[in-house]
């Protein structure tokens, strides 16, 4: 059974080694964070309360890799890296690499050379997961960009939508429709193992508006870097009328009790 704080989210981190366009953490402006004895002291503290897993956010958490693996001794972990650092080939848990379209286009929105890091980085690991944020800029490069993917070894893609601000990144109105019909496309062309959707989340995604009810909100427990809790969600300050976090309308539609999101949500989750 599910509850509120079987997920957290962690931001173990307010430094970045990248410096994002879409970015919603830097405009958080956190300045200090808790040293890892601190951290070790509140993972345990959420174990012991019954948190199945940690989603190891920053800030880029791989600048303290030390502290990801010793949360990973104490719990199961979701790895959030830019992709640009080592990266630990093993870890209990997940591992998931942000990508953000083809070569020239993630460049553009994570810096140059940030693309060719990454594939370097990748190689010889057992297994990732691709995370995307789908914004104004590279949206007709997504389906470029899971073939090439796919052909790198990528497991699955875990894709949101930009939540503004800023409001000019976030795709509204027929430039969404028509975004959430090419995810649609790619469900069915990949299958919902690979690419993470059902059609109820997708319908989910395209409404958008999850400021009266939503699953972050009941279930997951966000931190800061110094350890407080973040209202409403990691997000913290986006709008939530046009929410596109993927995990988001994932546990909304666990919660309104869709079948298939239950069942995708049963191997993902695990």
């Amino acid at each position: 059974m599910l509850k509120r704080g079987s997920i957290i989210s962690v931001d173990i981190t307010y430094r970045c080694n990248l410096n994002c366009r879409h970015c919603y953490f830097k405009k958080q402006k956190h300045r200090k964070e808790l040293g890892d004895d601190e951290w070790i002291r509140v993972i345990k503290k959420y174990r012991e309360n019954g948190t199945l897993f940690a989603i190891i956010l920053g800030g880029e958490p791989l600048l303290r890799k030390e502290l990801v693996l010793k949360i990973n001794e104490i719990m199961p972990i979701w790895l959030v890296t830019n992709g640009t650092l080592p990266i630990p080939r093993k870890i209990n848990g997940k591992i998931f690499i942000s990508i953000d379209g083809t070569r020239e286009v993630h460049d553009y929105i994570r810096g140059k050379g940030t693309y060719d890091k990454i594939v370097k980085n990748v190689e010889g690991l057992s297994e990732f997961i691709v995370t995307t944020v789908i914004n104004t800029v590279n949206w007709k490069t997504i389906p470029e960009m899971v073939d090439e993917w796919i052909n790198r070894g990528a497991k699955a893609f875990f894709i949101s939508l930009h939540t503004p601000p800023p409001y000019e990144l976030a795709l509204i109105g027929e430039e969404r429709k028509a975004c959430i019909e090419m995810l649609r496309r790619l469900t069915k062309e990949y299958g919902e193992d690979v690419m993470w959707f059902t059609d109820a989340m997708l319908d989910s995604m395209l409404k958008a508006d999850l400021s009266s009810f939503c699953g972050c909100r009941e279930l997951v427990i966000s931190l800061d870097p110094i350890g407080n809790v973040k209202i409403p969600c990691e997000m913290a300050g986006q709008d939530c009328r046009l929410c596109g976090l993927h995990i988001a309308h994932l546990l909304t539609c666990i919660l309104k009790g869709d079948r298939k999101t239950i069942n995708l949500g049963l191997k993902i989750l695990r």
